[in-house]
C-alpha cells in the first residue's frame, strides 16, 4: 500500500470498526496526519468517541464539519469529500492494526527528527540541544503494546528466545556487569557495541548484527527479566529502531 493511502485506511477503520478504534485511538496523534483535512476528520472522530463512548456516523461528521468556523470553503469541500470516501474496509483487522502501528512509528520518528533539526539549528526557542535525546527516545518508543515486558510472548522460554537468542554464547562482559551493579541494575547512558546477533520479533531475520553500535540515551532500568536475565531497551544506530538486549549482548563502545 502506498504511504499516502494509509491515513485513508486508518480513518475508514476508525469510523467503521469499534474494536480497532478502541485499540489504536490512544496511540494516534493528530499531528501524525500530514494533510489538514485528515487531521480535521480524525479530530472529529476522536472527540466524538471520547464524548459519547461510541463511533460517529458519516452524518455526524458532516454536521460537525458544518459547525466549524476554522475551515476555508475549499478545505470544507475537501473534508466533505473525505468523509464520503470513508467506506467500510474488507481488510483483516490484524493487518489494519499492524499497518497503523507501523505508520505511527514512522510518523513519530519523522516528526521527532524534524523537531531535532529545528532545535539544532536554533529555530526552537523553547528547547535546547539537551532535549533532543528525549525527543528521539520518545519517538522510538511509540508502539501499541500496552504491557511492555509481559505480553510479547506468553511463555518465559519464548520471551527468552526473543530477547536473548544468539548463535554463540559468550561469558558476561565483566566491565559492564560491574558498572551496572554500581548503578543499581540500570544500564548506564552511553554507547555500546553488540557482541551477539539480535533477532527480530518474528525471528525470521536479524534486526542487528554483532559489531553494530547501539545507544542508551538515558540510564535504562530493565523492562523485563527473562529466566533470570535482565532485558534493556537500546537504540540501534544503523536503523534507528529500538531493540532489546541483555548485558551479555553488549560491551562498552
Amino acid at each position: 500500500m502506498e504511504t499516502e493511502r494509509v491515513p485513508l485506511t486508518i480513518l475508514s477503520n476508525l469510523l467503521h470498526d469499534e474494536v480497532y478504534a478502541r485499540k489504536v485511538l490512544p496511540f494516534i496523534r493528530d499531528e501524525y496526519f500530514e494533510e489538514r483535512t485528515d487531521r480535521v476528520v480524525f479530530q472529529q472522530i476522536a472527540e466524538y468517541v471520547k464524548a459519547y463512548d461510541g463511533l460517529p456516523t458519516k452524518e455526524v461528521l458532516h454536521i460537525e464539519a458544518e459547525k466549524r468556523d476554522d475551515l476555508t470553503q475549499d478545505e470544507f469541500s475537501l473534508v466533505e469529500n473525505l468523509i464520503d470516501a470513508l467506506h467500510e474496509s474488507t481488510s483483516e483487522r490484524a493487518w489494519a492494526e499492524d499497518t497503523t502501528e507501523s505508520w505511527c512509528k514512522e510518523r513519530a520518528i519523522y516528526l521527532a527528527l524534524m523537531k531535532s533539526i529545528q532545535i539544532a539549528d536554533g529555530q526552537d526557542e523553547k528547547h535546547s540541544n539537551d532535549a533532543i535525546p528525549d525527543i528521539l527516545k520518545d519517538a522510538l518508543a511509540v508502539g501499541f503494546d500496552q504491557h511492555v515486558g509481559h505480553d510479547y510472548i506468553d511463555d518465559s522460554e519464548g520471551r527468552y528466545e526473543y530477547y536473548h537468542r544468539k548463535e554463540n554464547k559468550i561469558e558476561l562482559d565483566r566491565e559492564i556487569s560491574e558498572e551496572v551493579i554500581g548503578f543499581g541494575e540500570v544500564l548506564p547512558k552511553g554507547n555500546y557495541v553488540l557482541v551477539n546477533d539480535i533477532l527480530n520479533k518474528e525471528e525470521e531475520e536479524l534486526s542487528a548484527k554483532k559489531g553494530d553500535k547501539v545507544i542508551a540515551f538515558a540510564d535504562e532500568a530493565p523492562i523485563d527479566t527473562v529466566l533470570g536475565v535482565d532485558i534493556f531497551p537500546v537504540v540501534h544506530v544503523k536503523t534507528q529502531e529500538k531493540i532489546y538486549v541483555s548485558l551479555e549482548d553488549i560491551k562498552d563502545g
